[in-house]
């Protein structure tokens, strides 16, 4: 198995983790911090930027939607991933999209 393979299928599999991240955290959405800390709690180490690659791909196939989130007078501002229902349908298994590698619950 050659490295570019193994990068491909981390990538599918990081797409995977951020959708069901992205559903379990409904209504509300998943920054990208929070999406981070979850994954290191599973022992899957994923740096901000892979996260924010994994997500754009995701919003791409329409899956997700990313909104930008801020508070001026504290100086926060964070991109939150939400779900969409075409992504719940992926995940519930009733529609397919390639590129992503599902994950068990």
């Amino acid at each position: 198995m050659n490295k570019k393979m193994i990068e491909i299928a981390k990538a599918q599999e990081l797409r995977g983790y951020v959708l069901r991240i992205a559903c379990e955290a409904q209504p509300c959405g998943a920054g990208f911090q929070f999406i981070e800390i979850l994954l290191g709690q599973i022992k899957l180490s994923a740096n901000a930027d892979e996260i924010k690659n994994a997500a754009l791909y995701l919003k791409e196939k329409g899956l997700v939607r990313i909104e930008s989130a801020s508070n001026e007078a504290k100086g926060i501002s964070r991109d939150i991933v939400h779900i969409t229902p075409k992504g719940i349908d992926v995940l519930e298994g009733t529609e397919e999209i390639s590129g992503i590698q599902l994950v068990g619950d």
